[in-house]
């Protein structure tokens, strides 16, 4: 059996019929390379995945003005019944929003939204306004 300790020097461990030679030795460095660049893909996906996910809880509770229709404990509320819907999601990847993180994504959607909608209005604004005569 052969283990890699790092890219560049491979660490043998004693193995039964195997004849390893510089080609092999380049050959799994290319393998290794190559399930590396495919880890990190995943990895990127997922956090990209999570924190679009993240974003859109954040829109959905602050177009259905949650906190008004249902009180301040929503987010709360929120976090503890998803947590309690997919108790063995852990790890950064796949864990769920805290309600710390809950608030500030809120804050930062509603900032955009603001945002969007004052340059949305100035946008209009300047289409409206009369033409001069020449």
């Amino acid at each position: 059996m052969n283990i890699m300790t790092d890219n560049n020097n491979p660490h043998f461990v004693t193995s039964q019929n195997i004849h390893s030679d510089n080609e092999y030795t380049k050959w799994l460095r290319e393998i290794k390379s190559r399930y590396q660049a495919v880890r990190s893909r995943v990895a990127l996906q997922a956090n990209y995945g999570a924190l679009e996910f993240n974003w859109l809880l954040g829109r959905d509770i602050v177009q259905k003005k949650a906190e008004t229709r249902w009180g301040s404990g929503v987010v709360n509320q929120l976090s503890l019944d998803l947590r309690g819907a997919y108790p063995d999601v852990k790890g950064y990847k796949d864990r769920l929003p805290s309600v710390e993180e809950l608030t500030k994504l809120l804050d930062m959607v509603e900032h955009e939204l603001r945002e969007y909608k004052e340059r949305d209005k100035s946008d209009h604004d300047v289409a409206e306004e009369p033409k001069e005569q020449e």
